[in-house]
């Protein structure tokens, strides 16, 4: 059932294609022939045509009849094969026209042209002939009409080609669905392949071995034929390696990719370097970055011309999460004694967990790790030193994996405090170390959950369309993606959990959430990182009075180095996460189409969308991965995604715009005495993060609109509105993915 739905699907895109260039054609075709000829008799003559071949005018399809029918048996690429039969035609057409002279007064019907002729390799072809695509006439302008008609009809060919391919690319078809479409379009007459490898271009190189390179500088030139600002001459290079299980029902397949992510050019999505796949991480390091260490060192020691053009490239950063940094800079693990990758204290065992108390303890450098001063950190060399890059921060900590996936969902999952496989977990007895433990279990109540879980219901639906999840229960935890533990932390924790949680733990969390704000915006300045600094400093050391010293784990300790990435690598936290890599990834293993081969099917899936992806990528300005990028075109009527924040703190409602102007709506945002509403004061006030508050929504009903031009409105940012009783919140939107 679901086959037959797909199948109607398709035709009645593929109908609606074939309408569209067929009505384009006739127009443009019509006007074409009615200006080189004012032979009035072709009509006539083309409807004798149709009689002959049982086709009138009346049962005609709706725009352009298909005149040529092609025989199955032709292999012939298609170009060259139209050429010969539209030569045929017009060579016949002629040889008809001088007959037409010599028998015009004795009414013979031999100028009539037959149905079918037949080529030199005795194939029939048959013709039906349509006023809007052929003329006979005995004036000069017959020829050049004929010459325009064969020229257009290729060109219209090769876009209904590229259309099938970007409809067959865009929405990730199998090969047996597009030859559906392939056979319905040659039972109607066009000219396309019959298989779906063909029109494709699917490479027939095999893939028999467990990697496969593709290329860091091929990939590069690829990104810089997208399109380059001629002021661009040094490009900014991120690299991400992870591992994925391809496969849900089996976690011992798994892909390791090499990415490559350029941040200062037009299109930003990441590209394949390198592709492992086997039962486990990749046996030997340096043989799995070998190509593409040689690759970037050639590039560090050397300029790259493209078309005229210079440019330099420079490895800014590898993102990678915990697990994967260990292995690829070969040093000690986050369940090892010296398994921080920023400080050289020593964990200690507490509970059975591996613990980091301490938060000011002295610092590794790029020049102590290349050294190997503390051997007990070390467990190799990697081929990373041999690349020009800070082997400390040139590996930034990950918020994506650190924070998201690590210390709220911890947060949650003890506030929960069910048992499960990730939930929280009491010490032992039986240790030693646990006599200095704090055995302080915290767990929220059935009716304080329940309200979360009301609450969370409630913001989801007033969430903008840059979120694409929406926000689920408590109960669906495990389950929850980063992204939606990036919502919860960032908009809607502070509102759900206000008077539900107990002041203390809820002061804590505060902390937790004006750092990572703060972190997260592009316009923090140093004195607004070394804030953050501070709050996540202390909410590491808190961590463990509240909730035990067991819970000093590594993810709670490297939040106190978290603020030193954003200094030394000049940019927000979403300049160097790990989420348009996860996406990407995300979309490569829909790629697949089943388990047997999978690194041959990435090959041959990726070199189909290089052959068109002009037509699959579309717009690359309205996928912008990173810190949030403000668009009008994301504004609409919904009340969701119409507010936004100016930088002289105002809340503005969009109410109506046209290309030149802004029809607003002003709330008001403080009290009677003229001070900021807050929805909180500690650590510090809401206002300072342009988080506002309107105590009532009425206020957008009051007073006449403000028209503004766009012109005007550089400095404003789309702002997420939510419900809190009576009141409006509005937070500014720090994200774009």
């Amino acid at each position: 059932m679901n086959m037959d739905y797909s199948k109607r699907t398709l035709q009645r895109l593929v109908t609606k294609e074939m309408k569209r260039f067929k009505m384009e054609d006739k127009h443009f075709i019509d006007n074409r022939i009615s200006s080189q000829s004012s032979d009035n008799s072709v009509t006539a003559d083309t409807e004798d045509v149709c009689e002959n071949n049982s086709l009138s005018h009346d049962e005609s399809p709706e725009g352009l009849e298909e005149y040529i029918e092609r025989p199955e048996v032709q292999e012939d690429v298609f170009i060259g094969r139209e050429r010969i039969h539209l030569e045929k035609f017009q060579d016949y057409h002629t040889s008809s026209d001088e007959t037409s002279d010599n028998d015009e007064d004795d009414g013979s019907e031999s100028s009539e042209m037959p149905s079918q002729i037949q080529d030199e390799s005795g194939s029939f072809v048959r013709y039906m002939n349509d006023e809007d695509y052929f003329e006979r006439s005995n004036d000069d302008a017959s020829a050049s009409s004929m010459e325009f008609s064969n020229n257009y009809v290729i060109k219209m060919n090769n876009e209904l080609r590229g259309n099938v391919a970007r409809i067959s690319l865009k929405n990730n078809l199998t090969h047996t669905a597009t030859n559906d479409i392939l056979r319905l379009l040659l039972s109607l007459g066009h000219d396309v392949p019959k298989d779906a490898r063909t029109l494709l271009g699917t490479t027939t190189e095999k893939s028999d071995s467990n990697f496969e390179h593709l290329g860091l500088i091929n990939g590069i030139l690829k990104k810089i034929r997208h399109g380059v600002s001629d002021d661009v001459h040094f490009l900014q290079l991120i690299i991400n390696i992870d591992g994925v299980p391809l496969y849900r029902s089996s976690k011992s397949n798994v892909m390791w990719p090499i990415l490559g992510r350029i941040t200062n050019i037009t299109d930003t999505k990441p590209f394949v370097i390198s592709i492992y796949y086997g039962h486990s991480k990749p046996p030997n390091l340096n043989e799995f970055l070998s190509p593409f260490v040689e690759e970037m060192k050639k590039l560090e020691n050397g300029i790259l011309k493209v078309d005229g053009r210079s440019f330099t490239v420079k490895l800014n950063c590898v993102v990678c999460d915990a697990p994967a940094r260990s292995f690829v800079k070969k040093c000690v693990g986050h369940g090892g004694f010296y398994g921080c990758e920023r400080c050289v204290q020593k964990g200690e065992k507490v509970g059975g967990s591996m613990t980091f108390p301490a938060t000011n303890s002295d610092l590794r450098s790029n020049m102590s790790f290349r050294q190997t001063k503390n051997k007990q950190h070390h467990q190799g060399t990697s081929s990373f030193t041999e690349l020009n890059i800070d082997m400390i921060h040139g590996f930034p900590l990950d918020y994506m994996h650190l924070v998201c996936l690590g210390v709220m969902k911890k947060l949650l999952l003890l506030w929960r405090g069910e048992k499960g496989k990730a939930t929280d977990r009491r010490p032992r007895k039986t240790s030693r170390s646990n006599k200095q433990a704090k055995d302080r279990v915290f767990r929220l109540s059935s009716s304080s959950q329940k309200t979360i879980n009301e609450r969370i219901t409630t913001c989801s639906k007033r969430l903008p369309e840059e979120f694409q999840r929406k926000g689920r229960s408590l109960n669906d935890l495990e389950d929850w993606k980063a992204v939606e533990f990036r919502t919860f932390l960032l908009y809607t924790g502070p509102l759900v959990l206000k008077g539900v949680l107990p002041e203390e733990q809820y002061e804590h969390f505060l902390h937790f959430h004006a750092a990572i704000r703060i972190l997260c915006s592009p316009s923090s300045t140093e004195s607004h990182i070394n804030y953050a600094d501070e709050c996540l400093k202390y909410f590491s050391y808190q961590f463990g009075v509240l909730y035990g010293r067991y819970q000093l784990i590594y993810n709670v300790h490297t939040l106190s180095h978290l603020a030193n990435e954003c200094r030394m690598l000049k940019g927000p936290l979403d300049c160097f996460s790990a989420f348009p890599f996860e996406n990407f990834l995300g979309r490569l293993k829909v790629l697949l189409r089943g388990t047997r081969r999978p690194l041959a099917q990435l090959k041959k899936r990726l070199s189909e969308i290089d052959n068109f992806d002009n037509f699959v990528e579309g717009d690359v300005t309205k996928h912008h991965y990173g810190p949030y990028a403000f668009h009008f075109e994301s504004i609409k009527a919904r009340p969701a995604d119409s507010f936004v924040i100016s930088n002289k703190c105002r809340v503005l409602k969009i109410e109506g715009k046209t290309k030149e102007f802004l029809s607003l709506k002003e709330y008001c945002l403080k009290d009677e005495r003229g001070n900021f509403i807050n929805l909180y004061e500690f650590p510090m006030k809401a206002h300072l993060l342009k988080i506002f508050v309107s105590d009532t929504h009425e206020q957008d009903e009051e007073g006449d609109n403000i028209i503004m031009p766009i012109a005007d409105c550089k400095d404003v940012v789309k702002c997420v509105s939510l419900n809190y009783g009576k009141s409006l919140v509005f937070f500014p939107l720090l994200h774009n993915l």
